[in-house]
């Protein structure tokens, strides 16, 4: 290779010349005598065609101008740097702001936390890991970079609170246990806004879990909590007695029921067999009791596919989903979809069944502190920096807030009208909104 290459590069003068090649490879000196060569070889050989040249072999130490790297190199001092083990940090730093080049580093690397201007930018800030990493990858470089990286933006409170998570629902599908007895586990629904009839517009529909038999009782608007109780004891309780529960969130939607499972026998049968009757009522229950179990099993099975068994331990911090009740806000704000989706972090202070939790709430917040787990994200980060900020919600599912100060005023061109930025009370700088001086 080293002759090819001095061959092309004195060409013009070695052309039509006669000239002599020293090398201290001695198996160079028969290259030209081989009559089988590899393909690699006869390549390099093809560009030396043409000049008239002969190759003499001479000795590593006779040979003076040797090429560098065929000869052992140099051996080299290493000197090491001996720090004494008390070093005073005070003086560090103050070489540090003595040397302007160093003070210039150090101003860049120490800044802010809260600042974050490789993150939080009005240009794009929040954008991820990967477009975060890129962004500082432009001007700095440490080990473990994107590591570091990650882990600052999973712990970011602000995209805890804001950024959805694109996993399938938490908590496995838990199916009711079959009741045991008739009409010991009901459920209730109301079907409303339908065409008014002798002055009753809304059905009470009561369905009994095991047989299916529903009951339909008519009211009339406006009805209140007193009103449904003496209809379903007067409709309810007078033929099947007190059940064991009234509702259900997971048992809607049930509207069809055999007779025979109920009364043990068809409307037109003569009763002219107690004992026959009992018997095949009792065997009605037992394979309707089969049944409902295979299906129970089977919707349990294909629902848990698409869902996450997520379990949290009392003490852990956790944000809640309380999206639903921020689309109403005294605030008057023009784009609640912005708004977080999470409130928090809260803790956890125990588990209710297997699927729902005990939160410790504020005591401002007038909601109900147990939750399913579908509605709670793991809080990752330091918690004692991240206040919990769930608002005052009123019986209609409405924030309450109360202004705190304005800090900016801008004019409406659309409204012709002045808008102040107004931080609320107890809410975050980012939770500001632009209110109008005279609202409509």
């Amino acid at each position: 290779m080293a002759i090819v290459l001095a061959v092309e590069k004195w060409r013009h003068n070695l052309l039509g010349h006669h000239f002599v090649v020293f090398t201290d490879q001695k198996a160079l000196r028969y290259i030209l005598e081989q009559r089988e060569l590899i393909p690699g070889i006869q390549k390099w050989l093809m560009k030396l065609m043409g000049f008239d040249f002969e190759i003499f072999y001479r000795a590593g130490p006779e040979n003076k101008a040797a090429d560098a790297l065929s000869r052992i190199p140099i051996e080299a001092q290493l000197n090491v740097i001996v720090v004494p083990s008390i070093l005073d940090v005070k003086v560090v730093e103050k070489k540090v702001q003595e040397d302007d080049k160093l003070k210039e580093i150090f101003e860049k690397v120490l800044t802010d936390p809260d600042s974050s201007p490789c993150y939080s930018v009005r240009q794009g800030g929040h954008s991820g890991q990967l477009r975060t990493y890129k962004r500082i990858a432009m001007e700095l470089y440490w080990e473990g970079m994107k590591n570091d990286i990650r882990v600052y933006v999973d712990h970011c409170p602000v995209c805890q609170q804001n950024k959805t998570q694109a996993l399938s629902p938490a908590g496995l599908l838990q199916p009711l246990p079959i009741p045991n007895r008739l009409w010991e586990d009901i459920s209730m629904d109301f079907i409303e806004g339908l065409p008014r009839s002798r002055m009753f517009d809304s059905i009470l529909v009561v369905v009994d879990r095991l047989s299916k038999y529903a009951h339909f009782v008519a009211l009339r608007h406006p009805f209140s909590a007193k009103t449904v109780a003496m209809e379903f004891t007067k409709e309810i309780v007078r033929l099947h007695g007190y059940p064991s529960t009234a509702y259900h969130l997971q048992t809607d939607g049930q509207t069809e029921a055999p007779l025979i499972i109920s009364y043990g026998q068809s409307s037109t049968t003569p009763n002219d067999s107690v004992e026959s009757q009992l018997q095949a009522r009792d065997e009605a229950l037992a394979a309707l009791k089969r049944h409902l179990q295979h299906a129970q099993d089977q919707k349990k099975k294909f629902a848990d596919v698409h869902r996450r068994d997520v379990v949290f331990d009392i003490g852990d911090w956790v944000y809640l989903k309380l999206q639903p009740y921020r689309q109403k806000s005294v605030a008057k704000r023009r784009c609640d979809k912005l708004s977080p989706k999470y409130f928090g972090p809260n803790m956890v202070m125990g588990r209710v069944g297997e699927v729902a939790y005990l939160l410790d709430l504020p005591d401002t917040a007038k909601i109900h502190p147990v939750f399913h787990v579908s509605q709670l994200k793991r809080a990752v980060g330091d918690k004692h920096l991240i206040q919990p900020d769930i608002s005052v919600i009123n019986d209609q599912m409405e924030l309450v807030v109360e202004p705190d100060h304005v800090s900016q005023l801008r004019s409406n061109d659309a409204e012709r009208d002045w808008e102040y930025l107004v931080h609320w009370k107890d809410q975050p700088d980012h939770e500001a909104t632009w209110e109008l001086l005279f609202s409509k």
